[in-house]
């Protein structure tokens, strides 16, 4: 199934790894199968080995994760130095790393709970929003994700996913 999302990543199937761990085998793995791989990248210490070890597994495209609750640049320019070019980010404001990104011929995605964060998001200049599936979602924000997956729409024009759903 071909959606506009795997267009984008260019990925055969709109599936993407959640960004739990940084284990290159597991996401070179995803990758191969045609999915898009994920490695978390907030808590390495070798962002650009990560990074490197994973394009060393698979040819295939593959995206790393920074949460932003603490200043995310030094990881973001080592892992863009070594090669990334998908970058997922989670929490915070991502408007401080899209251009860095872009510049590097890459794509954002950014990982949000509400509507009004997909907004602010997508201002920005990052690339789609997602709502994951409420079973995927912290305890923290199980409850507002699943008010904004389930009760609110996404407003037309914000490219979004959740779940198995992606629009431009």
């Amino acid at each position: 199934m071909r959606t506009p999302v795997c267009e984008l990543l260019g990925i055969e199937q709109p599936i993407v790894q959640a960004p739990m761990a940084a284990i290159p085998r597991l996401a070179a793995a995803v990758s191969n199968a045609g999915a898009l791989g994920m490695v978390t990248l907030t808590w390495s210490e070798d962002v650009g080995a990560v990074v490197r070890e994973t394009a060393a597994l698979t040819a295939r495209p593959f995206g790393g994760n920074l949460v932003l609750t603490e200043d995310q640049h030094h990881r973001l320019d080592a892992a863009l130095e070594a090669g990334l070019r998908i970058v997922s980010f989670f929490w915070g404001d991502p408007s401080g790393y899209v251009q860095q990104v872009h510049d590097a011929g890459g794509i954002v995605l950014h990982t949000v709970g509400t509507a009004e964060e997909a907004r602010r998001a997508i201002a920005s200049g990052a690339d789609r929003a997602h709502l994951p599936p409420v079973t995927l979602a912290s305890k923290r924000h199980s409850r507002r994700i699943r008010h904004a997956a389930h009760a609110k729409p996404m407003p037309k024009g914000v490219p979004t996913c959740r779940a198995r759903k992606c629009r431009t």
